[in-house]
């Protein structure tokens, strides 16, 4: 610990207190770091931009039932703390089965045994290349993009002509998971998206009431303050006399912290580099600037019933290459693949667009209403088409029908002119126009990077090791960092991450003042550094 910070803990402790910390964000990232410190005996204040917490987990009601607008997933449930956490809440959650129902380029559905081997190729082909990446990292050149990799495997199979083409076509249903342009990313680092151990699974109950678990001891403590948008952040070495961190808010009050905790997403600090007074170390802003930021986004349309799980028209019994009404029952992804009749294939080339029916939850989640999951470059295209509309407006749904009626139209059983197949509500989200979201999603690894294990961890350093030892801008300014851009490799982009991130910076604000305290007392998850 630094003579500053003892001088600071001997004063405070002469006043029966414990630092001060400012945390800056309610998500997930700072609702666990403020969660670390309460119960450790630190002071914490919460400053939130929006009128809410959560970040970029929050719900919104459609037709009586509440949907996550943003996270909406569990990666990884084998010793995730978030999913004890659903399981403390007693959350519903659907594995993630890999069954899906498969639409060509005309509409038409593929054939389920044709599409069953095209990806289990496609899956084959992306393991082989987060492995070849794994391995050769070091010796592959910055410019080599996944696609290319994965087209090759694919042109090299021994499948027919047409299930080669099917199978290029699959490959962009992988801008989903990533949040970007398949295209666009790096294979030197392609394994940085390897993610965590054991399946997937959708919070068929929301997230809702995890993150008031999350959130319980802050806001028990009265330690949350919505509505506080932060503008600079002014710190000082911790050699010096003034010892404090100022945070300065939209409105121009100034509030002053012992340490500041910054949980605000990547693409914020991205925007907001010059807020930090003195400027942040060069080797922080390159990091900063280095690392990629997604733009996945949803797209929500309920109907009056979901008429697509009403019993075969065609007497009962499904061909082939019809949808079955046992498949549309389930919870299970329907994709479509470079979809010649949607007027933006024009604009966008190569695309694939899916979504999940949310009828297929279980019975007390179940409800008419289809998630669109959308992946650049669709969303690039479609979120700023509809920036500033009114949702619910006549040009807001004008937009959102145009977009997803060529998909729900290829549905069992729809017809244009019954009112059970016209939709009752459309509901975009739009993290591309938020600024506190930093108009985007998460964190994604672009061609062209070339250090991005050293960025990740200038990161998660605050630029490195200070002149006091360990975090930079933390030991040496009192100024910390979390949030899932600054998670374990496994966990970043996750909610696990988020959580990991803010526990993390907890422990680093607690070591500092020499306060290493036990971190999993509240017997939620292990500590991952």
């Amino acid at each position: 610990m630094s003579d500053a910070r003892i001088s600071a803990l001997r004063e405070l402790k002469a006043q029966n207190k414990l630092p001060h910390v400012g945390i800056v964000g309610a998500g997930i990232s700072g609702l666990r770091c403020a969660d670390t410190l309460i119960r450790n005996g630190f002071q914490v204040t919460i400053l939130e931009a929006r009128e809410r917490i959560g970040g970029r987990v929050f719900q919104q009601e459609i037709g009586g039932h509440e949907v996550d607008m943003g996270a909406n997933w569990i990666h990884g449930t084998r010793n995730n703390p978030i999913a004890l956490l659903a399981s403390m809440t007693d959350a519903d959650l659907v594995p993630d089965e890999p069954d899906a129902i498969f639409f060509d380029s005309v509409g038409e559905r593929i054939p389920a045994n044709k599409a069953d081997q095209c990806a289990e190729l496609v899956a084959d082909a992306f393991d082989k290349a987060i492995q070849h990446s794994k391995n050769l990292s070091s010796s592959i050149d910055p410019q080599r993009n996944v696609l290319d990799y994965v087209l090759e495997i694919v042109r090299r199979s021994p499948l027919d002509a047409e299930s080669k083409i099917i199978c290029e076509q699959m490959i962009h249903m992988y801008n989903s998971e990533i949040g970007d342009c398949i295209e666009s990313q790096s294979l030197k680092y392609f394994h940085l998206e390897d993610g965590m151990n054991g399946h997937d699974a959708f919070v068929a109950s929301t997230y809702k009431n995890i993150i008031q678990l999350i959130s319980k001891t802050a806001r028990s403590a009265d330690a949350i303050q919505l509505g506080q948008e932060v503008v600079k952040v002014q710190n000082f070495s911790r050699n010096s006399d003034n010892k404090a961190v100022a945070v300065e808010l939209a409105g121009g009050q100034v509030k002053t912290f012992d340490e500041v905790v910054i949980t605000c997403p990547l693409g914020w600090l991205k925007q907001h580099k010059s807020a930090f007074k003195p400027s942040l170390p060069l080797r922080l802003e390159q990091a900063i600037d280095s690392i990629g930021y997604g733009a996945l986004e949803k797209v929500f349309v309920s109907f009056p019933a979901a008429f697509w799980q009403k019993a075969n028209d065609r007497g009962g019994v499904a061909s082939s290459t019809l949808v079955s009404r046992e498949e549309a029952s389930r919870f299970i992804f329907w994709h479509f693949l470079s979809p010649s009749y949607h007027p933006l294939t024009k604009h966008l080339g190569s695309w694939t667009q899916e979504f999940v029916a949310l009828s297929g939850l279980p019975d007390t989640h179940a409800h008419p209403t289809l998630v669109f999951y959308v992946a650049p470059p669709c969303s690039r295209h479609l979120m700023p088409s509809f920036a500033g509309l009114v949702p619910h407006s006549d040009a807001y749904n004008d937009i959102l029908r145009s977009f997803t009626e060529p998909f729900y139209s290829r549905m069992p059983n729809y017809d244009a002119a019954s009112p059970a197949c016209r939709p009752t509500l459309f509901l975009g989200s739009q993290w591309q126009n938020d600024p506190f979201a930093g108009y985007g999603s998460y964190v994604s690894f672009q061609v062209g990077l070339e250090r991005a294990g050293e960025d990740l961890k200038i990161l998660r350093s605050g630029g490195g090791r200070g002149a006091t030892g360990g975090n930079l801008m933390g030991n040496d300014r009192g100024v910390w960092f979390a949030g899932e851009h600054t998670a374990p490799l496994c966990g970043l982009g996750t909610t696990t991450g988020a959580w990991w991130s803010g526990e993390r910076a907890a422990r680093d604000v607690l070591e500092v003042y020499g306060m290493k305290k036990d971190m999993n007392k509240d017997g939620i998850g292990p500590v991952i550094s």
